[in-house]
């Protein structure tokens, strides 16, 4: 079944005294735009001991440069950071605002598509958050870093960056905030392509949990969020809530949406193949047809 290409997109807010640009979260397709053989590699010398060799299956050498920008923050074998090495007390001001400064860095090469520069200056950002004892802002530098890994088909890595921007996040935004429901999809996403779905399913049930305290029940994020659960229950096998979370989508879809929508066929499509695997057949037969209507065939 073809999952759906795209993430939440939500909206979000920094506080002007944090004084740094961040990129928009990336939607699913475009994070499969660059072929994997195209990524360039940032030099590396030896890998740092004691690491699982799991870790270093995406890229060795951009996982040690990774790995050694924050190593002081960092317990056990995980590539985690712990909440316990972090002290934002008696921090030089001057190197956070540097420190800032290579986060804007990174997202303007990251915007331009100088992935590689991007790489190297989130990474500095984030070392020098480290030196000083860790920072709040670093929750959005290892989210863009992660944004980044994940476009350039390293999803080991941007699985860890996404785990550190989640233990982060909670020390200054809301248990609610979209952009914790954001990371949650994105994190749940990548479970899912691996083929670790129970964890795909804990992260985007969490994602939905949030955003229907954030952003509400009937909402175009809420809508993505119940299809891509269909996809992890699919997988899964379970056909009740597969039924359900896409019957869902498809409801707060054509709520709010007027016009032909890709989203709404691919739903609908997904589906339509649901019901033909189950053997429904005259339930299957409706919804390829609804997704013809919406888009031409070579867009499903």
């Amino acid at each position: 079944m073809k999952p759906l290409y795209v993430l939440l997109t939500l909206a979000y807010s920094v506080s002007n005294a944090l004084n740094f640009q961040y990129p928009e979260p990336l939607s699913f397709r475009e994070t499969h735009a660059i072929p994997k053989e195209e990524a360039k590699e940032i030099p590396g010398t030896a890998y740092p001991a004691g690491l699982p060799e799991s870790l270093y299956e995406d890229d060795p050498l951009l996982t040690h440069a990774y790995m050694e920008s924050f190593s002081s923050l960092i317990v056990g074998d995980n590539g985690q950071i712990s909440v316990s090495k972090l002290n934002f007390a008696n921090q030089d001001e001057d190197q956070i605002q540097m420190a800032h400064d290579y986060q804007d860095q990174g997202s303007t090469y990251y915007q331009e598509g100088e992935h590689e520069k991007a790489m190297t200056y989130y990474n500095k950002a984030i070392a020098m958050y480290a030196e000083q004892g860790g920072h709040p802002v670093m929750a959005y530098t290892f989210h863009s870093l992660g944004n980044l890994y994940q476009r350039l088909g390293k999803p080991i890595m941007a699985k860890m960056c996404f785990q550190n921007a989640l233990i982060l996040f909670p020390l200054f935004l809301e248990e609610n905030h979209p952009h914790m429901a954001l990371v949650n999809g994105q994190l749940g996403m990548l479970y899912y392509e691996g083929g670790d779905y129970p964890k795909a399913k804990k992260s985007l049930l969490r994602s939905l949990r949030i955003l229907k305290k954030s952003v509400g029940k009937y909402h175009l994020d809420t809508a993505l969020a119940y299809h891509n659960l269909a996809l992890v229950y699919d997988a899964l096998h379970d056909d009740k809530k597969t039924e359900k979370c896409y019957k869902k989508a498809v409801e707060i879809y054509e709520k709010l949406l007027e016009s032909p929508n890709p989203d709404v066929a691919d739903t609908h499509n997904n589906l339509g193949l649901f019901y033909t695997k189950r053997g429904d057949f005259d339930k299957a037969y409706d919804h390829p047809d609804k997704a013809l209507q919406i888009l031409p065939l070579k867009h499903i």
